[in-house]
């Protein structure tokens, strides 16, 4: 099964909070003893080991693996129209089927990489 590296850079507000109560409040859906056996067995990190009760910092990066199916990500199939385009507001024809923004299940093919 495929793997992604789910990205994180830690913002100013949550300098100081322990790990697990900082990827608790970025992904809601899992539980707290979810997120620290995530953090043991699938977080990854270059400058330092990390544990649940490790303290961010700000600008602290790190990345979690997440296997994904092998389901492929759609691709960009034709262009992206862009109908309306001023200083406050752009209006796109976005083909059906094509991820707005990076979650889960798409990283690279989305509105927001083309963007």
């Amino acid at each position: 099964m495929p793997v992604v590296e789910v990205p994180f850079e830690v913002e100013q507000n949550y300098e100081g909070w322990r790990l697990d109560r900082y990827l608790q409040q970025k992904i809601t859906r899992l539980s707290r003893a979810r997120i620290q056996r995530l953090i043991k067995e699938r977080l990854r990190c270059d400058t330092q080991a990390l544990k649940p009760s490790s303290a961010v910092r700000a600008g602290m990066k790190f990345v979690l693996l997440k296997d994904v199916d092998d389901e492929a990500e759609p691709t960009l199939s034709g262009p992206i129209g862009i109908l309306h385009d001023d200083a406050h507001l752009i209006v796109l024809d976005k083909p059906a089927g094509l991820a707005v923004h990076p979650s889960a299940r798409y990283y690279k093919h989305t509105v927001t990489q083309w963007l």
